[in-house]
């Protein structure tokens, strides 16, 4: 970096006046502090040499691409053509739009990603928000690329023909955070292939249709959390643990899918389940969100059915499964339909006969809108202890209690 500020003298003196001058470490920290004041930024790039890149790193690391304007793509690539230097310092890319994915002016296919990734290489954060996925090329196999990525999001997106987000996802080697939410798959997967090359570290698949995602993975990730919406997907899951998921070390599951989600799936689904073969198992994470209804038997019935699934999935976990956490929640309101509907002395039993079982982390979230529920606690505890006394007496159970605000229903 060049010192000198000019080739001025001081007065009555002939040495050169010398500029100030900063560490590269301590200009990256002065223009980090900037990194949300784009005009700030800019400036910062045209004070020296020194100062370019950092700046740059801050003024051009997001793509963020609205594709409801019909010309989106054309824009694109007059961008990649007229920035292509720039693309180096991109490291998040979003493309997104809340209109609804049948209504896409153009689709987004794994060609166009491909390209996206070929002008800015250094992406690390990728987030696909209410796409339509289709090719006009017929999901031809493009050229791959081996970037290794830490978070991929796909969330309220469709795919209409082909398996075009596995092949998107061929593009990398490495996928540490992979997040599917309210994805629909199509219909058919025949064409689809495995991507031996991609390992996934830690895998959330909460969709009703993304079995086009879940056929495709080769390697087993190391973390795995699934949502059931629908009885199919048990045996989608039995697939993919029996095919690539046997080295699972951590496994989330939600049963019953999320409470603003539509489900097809009964308790006695589970029955079907089989995790017997997650030999590498180390902890078992079961979160069941219980649902208050006015109507008491309506009130029974939902919990019963939840509390059969999480006994199903329990009991067909490995025998040496050293941790299991059960998380429920439960509406201030349905106490006495939790109390009566869990399947206690059943649940007891068989966490208590668990020869490699170490502890079971109970965690219990009370819901309530005003949060006043200090003696609640003793009484949830005291139930729950009393309920669980075989495991409570082995010293396995860790018991912890949370209240969390609740947002009235219009009834409330």
């Amino acid at each position: 970096m060049d010192t000198y500020a000019d080739n001025s003298f001081t007065a009555g003196s002939q040495q050169p006046v010398l500029a100030p001058y900063l560490p590269n470490e301590l200009i990256t920290i002065v223009v980090g502090h900037l990194h949300d004041d784009k005009q700030a930024l800019q400036t910062c790039s045209r004070i020296a040499s020194a100062w370019v890149d950092p700046s740059y790193r801050h003024l051009f690391s997001q793509i963020f691409i609205s594709v409801d304007d019909p010309n989106w793509l054309v824009k694109l690539y007059g961008d990649i053509e007229r920035y292509s230097r720039l693309g180096n310092y991109a490291r998040r890319l979003m493309l997104w739009t809340f209109k609804d994915p049948n209504a896409a002016c153009i689709p987004v296919c794994h060609h166009i990603i491909s390209s996206i990734l070929h002008f800015a290489p250094n992406i690390k954060d990728i987030t696909f928000f209410g796409l339509l996925f289709d090719c006009k090329h017929g999901a031809v196999e493009h050229v791959t690329h081996s970037i290794e990525l830490d978070r991929m999001v796909i969330r309220n997106c469709l795919s209409a023909g082909g398996p075009i987000v596995p092949l998107i996802l061929s593009n990398f080697s490495t996928v540490k955070t992979l997040q599917i939410a309210r994805y629909s798959g199509p219909t058919s997967t025949a064409s689809s292939s495995r991507s031996s090359h991609l390992q996934i570290y830690d895998f959330d698949y909460d969709a009703p249709a993304a079995a086009d995602i879940l056929s495709t993975i080769s390697n087993s990730p190391t973390s795995f959390a699934m949502s059931f919406h629908d009885a199919s997907q048990i045996g989608e899951f039995n697939a993919f643990i029996t095919s690539t998921g046997a080295e699972i070390r951590q496994l989330l599951l939600r049963p019953m899918g999320r409470l603003a989600d539509p489900i097809s799936i009964r308790g006695e689904d589970f029955v079907n389940l089989d995790l017997s073969l997650c030999k590498q198992l180390q902890v078992l994470r079961i979160v069941a969100l219980g649902e208050y209804h006015l109507d008491e038997v309506i009130a029974d019935q939902s919990q019963r059915m939840l509390w059969d699934a999480v006994a199903h999935i329990v009991s067909s976990s490995p025998s040496g499964l050293p941790v299991i956490h059960l998380d429920l929640t439960v509406e201030a309101e349905a106490r006495d339909s939790f109390e009566r509907t869990f399947q206690w002395e059943s649940m007891d039993g068989t966490l208590a006969c668990r020869p490699g079982l170490r502890s079971v982390i109970f965690t219990l979230f009370v819901e309530d809108t005003d949060l006043e529920l200090k003696d609640e606690e003793e009484v949830y505890s005291s139930m729950i202890t009393k309920r669980m006394h075989r495991v409570a007496k082995l010293g396995l159970l860790d018991l912890r209690l949370k209240v969390t605000q609740r947002i009235p229903h219009d009834w409330d």
